[in-house]
């Protein structure tokens, strides 16, 4: 029974690694320290050790060209010891890393993200949610060892149903859809009570359709979303993306319309309500449907914030308006784009439609006007005026 007793005598892990550690002058032991390291952290065998622990490793994680993990271990020394004696040097590899391996500049800016936390799982959790909001996408493996180690050390953790979930959302950055719904609908069945639930719905019914092409599937999580979540704007997002869907995948316009129509209703304030109104008009464009599609377009005007969007309706706005012979029309929607565009080339031709088509010569001399004392010099008011002077004879 001695080597019974002799195995639980046994000295601390750390030392014995630790000596290994200085005596690495030739990195001999690099592959050993890469094993023996996180076990330590893993099993929490660190103690009081831990800050240390976590700086060899990132060193010897730097040297085997391990850059990404290095770098998330000189960040939780920040996070867990912020007066730690490695401080400067950690502060000092983390900049060289980012700058070698060209990362996200918001990495730098990690100085007032820390603070002093009650206890080690706050200051691990602190960590893990800095470097997912810089969503910096070559950490995505890395951050997910780092989630998975926070999973094992601390079960039960309040803040599982958010790490999980953002587990998820980092297989979608690594183009593996199946494996994070897999995740999305573990929390959603773990706690179906998490403030989470709305968020990673939407995320569920998006991946399902632009990822997965379960094309039903999605349409049912934005079901429940808005039956569920009707006054926020997770279930406006929902009804937004459901017409979308109807329209886009499931070939059901019907449905696509009413739920348009349900969306705007309901949400006239919704930032997407604009490209409702759009996706309107170019479905009833599509089927021919000129002027209910340019009433649909100058909605989309009327609500629209966007320059690419705006551009786009009264685009749509003009064409129609030609193709109907609506010249007048067609004249109007060719002075708001000159209004935002500042052409003189647009105005120029909403003068001759008021000129020649709607016949309207006090209308085509007020452009006129303008465009001489708007652009003067240029080639557009010599026109401006050479046509003033034919109105006069």
């Amino acid at each position: 029974m001695s080597f019974l007793w002799a195995q639980n005598s046994k000295p601390q892990a750390f030392g014995f690694v630790q000596q290994l550690y200085f005596e690495n002058t030739e990195h001999q032991f690099d592959p050993y320290l890469l094993e023996a390291l996180p076990a330590l952290l893993e099993a929490g065998s660190a103690g009081e050790q831990t800050e240390e622990v976590l700086w060899m490793l990132a060193s010897v994680q730097e040297r085997n060209g391990l850059h990404y993990p290095a770098l998330l271990n000189f960040y939780k020394i920040l996070f867990l010891f912020p007066q730690s004696k490695f401080k400067n040097d950690a502060v000092a590899q983390i900049r060289t890393e980012i700058k070698t391996n060209t990362l996200s500049d918001s990495l730098f800016q990690f100085g007032d993200k820390i603070k002093e936390f009650t206890t080690v799982q706050e200051g691990v959790f602190g960590f893990i949610s800095f470097i997912y909001q810089v969503n910096c996408d070559s950490l995505s493996t890395a951050l997910i060892s780092e989630i998975d180690l926070f999973l094992k050390q601390f079960p039960g953790s309040r803040y599982e149903d958010i790490l999980i979930f953002w587990k998820g959302r980092l297989y979608l950055k690594q183009n593996r859809p199946y494996s994070a719904i897999a995740l999305f609908r573990k929390v959603l069945f773990l706690y179906p009570q998490s403030t989470l639930v709305p968020e990673i719905d939407l995320v569920l019914a998006d991946t399902y359709w632009r990822r997965a092409r379960m094309f039903n599937e999605a349409k049912e999580v934005y079901y429940d979303l808005i039956n569920s979540f009707s006054e926020d704007k997770y279930g406006g997002n929902a009804q937004f993306y459901l017409a979308r869907l109807m329209a886009n995948r499931l070939n059901n316009p019907q449905e696509a319309d009413r739920n348009y129509r349900l969306f705007c209703q309901n949400y006239p304030e919704h930032p997407f309500v604009a490209l409702a109104w759009k996706d309107m008009g170019d479905a009833a464009l599509k089927e021919n449907r000129q002027v209910e599609a340019r009433n649909y377009y100058a909605q989309s005007y009327e609500k629209a914030d966007d320059d690419s969007l705006i551009q786009y309706v009264l685009k749509k706005m003009e064409e129609i308006s030609y193709r109907i012979n609506d010249f007048k029309k067609a004249a109007v929607v060719l002075l708001l784009e000159a209004k935002r565009e500042n052409s003189a080339e647009k105005m120029l031709r909403a003068a001759d439609l008021y000129k020649n088509n709607v016949k309207d010569n006090d209308e085509t001399k007020r452009i006129l006007n303008r465009i001489i004392k708007d652009f003067p010099g240029s080639s557009f008011a010599e026109k401006a005026k050479n046509i003033l002077a034919d109105l006069k004879h």
